[in-house]
């Protein structure tokens, strides 16, 4: 009974040596995600890189640490989470959204894979898909500006001015309003524009749009200004101007409808490469991807307040109806 029970010690003691060695083979990795600003759209981005994370088995508290961080549209803040993945040295950095895509990419010595980022070319993250820092690498995913513009046109054939606040400082707006003046020169339609500095200005300069006697809310993905999307709404409801935006998730939030797109999807891509480079791959030989999945989004409640009618055709080719 005394040798059986010898034995029996001598085991458990193998096991737990051979646990502690395979625990000390096994790499936990520790990710920052970060974000501008609490947004419905990045959230589902950040929930898509997660999930694609969890499909190539890396599950949060199991293998890997996700260190989530939210800058609370604070541009000093976005660089002091920068400086503490840095001083923790975590083993990948995941930006969400183009001011902290900015910020990461003056980290070197780190590995970075961004997502839910407009233009990662004119943020200065690379020059082309194959051609950007070797440490970085991610999914860009440009709103659908031309189809946006075609679905304004199909809902209002007489639309002659959109009107769009934005953020000077705002990188990701700046682009898609760029492309978005084109579309709007071969159509002939007028795109009035005002600028605000910060999220306290857009109640004002969405009353400004309105007095110019715009037709239409005409706004793309400006982080600042969707922290105070209710103002917008606010003067919508108030002045019955119709907001079509390309973020979808804000068309329960007030907007009538949406052209963009999904920004799940996007993350999900970004995450699968997040997983590839966990793996040892390195981002500089993992091209940029573009990732578009177009979602069209109409709120049913919203148009029967504005006194709007959308069409059997356009109801039955919504990705989601909001009644």
């Amino acid at each position: 009974m005394q040798r059986i029970f010898k034995i029996f010690i001598l085991l458990v003691i193998i096991c737990v040596l051979f646990s502690c060695s395979r625990k000390e083979k096994e790499k936990l990795y520790t990710i920052g995600i970060f974000q501008f600003a609490p947004d419905p759209a990045i959230d589902n981005s950040r929930k898509g890189v997660i999930k694609a994370l969890e499909d190539e088995g890396f599950i949060d508290g199991e293998n890997i640490i996700i260190d989530y961080k939210n800058a609370q549209a604070d541009y000093m803040t976005i660089q002091t989470i920068v400086h503490g993945f840095i001083s923790r040295k975590v083993d990948l950095i995941v930006p969400l959204t183009t001011p902290c895509l900015q910020a990461a990419a003056q980290v070197k010595d780190i590995n970075i894979v961004f997502s839910a980022v407009f233009d990662p070319y004119i943020a200065g993250a690379a020059k082309s898909p194959e051609d950007h820092a070797p440490n970085i690498t991610g999914v860009g995913s440009f709103p659908p500006v031309r189809k946006t513009i075609e679905f304004i046109q199909k809902v209002f054939p007489d639309v002659k001015r959109l009107g769009s606040v934005w953020c000077s400082s705002e990188l990701c707006a700046e682009a898609a309003l760029k492309a978005s003046r084109e579309v709007c020169r071969e159509k002939g339609i007028e795109i009035v524009e005002l600028t605000v500095t910060n999220s306290n200005e857009v109640l004002q300069a969405a009353q400004a749009l309105a007095d110019k006697g715009i037709d239409i809310f005409y706004i793309v993905g400006d982080n600042v200004v969707l922290t105070s999307f209710e103002s917008i709404v606010k003067v919508s409801e108030e002045q019955h101007i119709p907001i079509i935006m390309s973020d979808p998730e804000y068309v329960k939030l007030g907007a009538l409808a949406a052209f963009g797109f999904d920004f799940y999807e996007s993350g999900y891509a970004g995450g699968k490469i997040a997983a590839r480079v966990l793996r040892g791959e390195s981002p500089a030989d993992i091209p940029i991807q573009s990732v578009v999945v177009p979602r069209l989004v109409i709120n049913l409640k919203n148009a029967e307040l504005m006194g709007i009618n959308f069409s059997k055709e356009i109801i039955e080719s919504a990705d989601q109806v909001i009644e």
